[in-house]
């Protein structure tokens, strides 16, 4: 019974530590394509974010806040009346982080992506 409560406390401790080791806030931009809409989160490291529409769906932009428990990332928009763009949309998404690049939203199963684009095949480098 010792030797089964030592080896739980050992693997306990050992999850604490790697959950405390993870990144509290996100920082950069994630896009998506869908229906030729480029969908884009960009955060910062203050727990905000602006969520922006561009090309076939319209250009908006919405003001975003946000909360990181270890792989998910909680978002909601701001109230109406802190937001500066009229077109803003009312947002509350759940999304899994799934590596350094990908992003992969919950309810709507939508990936963003957060790449450089000199890394692509068109770059100029």
């Amino acid at each position: 019974m010792r030797i089964f409560i030592v080896i739980l406390s050992l693997f306990l401790l050992s999850h604490v530590g790697q959950c405390q080791s993870r990144p509290a806030a996100l920082a950069g931009s994630y896009t998506g394509l869908w229906s030729t809409t480029f969908w884009t989160y960009k955060f910062d490291t203050g727990h905000t974010a602006t969520f922006i529409t561009e090309k076939h769906f319209g250009h908006t932009s919405t003001s975003c806040t946000y909360l990181r428990y270890g792989d998910t990332v909680f978002v909601k928009s701001a109230p109406a009346d802190k937001q500066q763009d009229k077109y803003f949309l009312y947002l509350n998404d759940t999304l899994l982080v799934k590596g350094e690049k990908c992003l992969l939203s919950i309810p709507w199963k939508f990936r963003f992506y957060n790449y450089n684009p000199s890394d692509t095949i068109y770059s100029q480098n």
